[in-house]
């Protein structure tokens, strides 16, 4: 069983922030439009929600050193909020 310390979570982090950047990249390539209420954006959401997750689980010493990284958490929670509960409104 793997340690679940800041090198776990960052892992998992990477993991998240890749699968969200390369299904817009396929987006993308693909002239395709995320739009409200279907599987792709749907997914993209849940990647975003799974990030913030990870994000939340890191330890304050390891924020305390990296005080940008810890401002873009505090941002990057405010956008998973927005897309939870605020998503008719998300400009897709």
């Amino acid at each position: 069983m793997e340690i679940k310390d800041d090198n776990y979570y960052l892992k998992r982090i990477v993991v998240y922030i890749n699968y969200i950047l390369e299904y817009m990249e396929y987006i993308k390539e693909n002239n395709l439009v995320l739009k409200p209420n279907d599987q792709a954006s749907d997914g993209v959401i849940y990647k975003f929600i799974q990030l913030k997750e990870e994000t939340s689980k890191l330890s304050d010493k390891l924020l305390d050193s990296y005080p940008y990284i810890k401002s873009s958490i505090r941002l990057l929670g405010g956008f998973r909020n927005r897309l939870t509960h605020d998503y008719e409104n998300v400009s897709y």
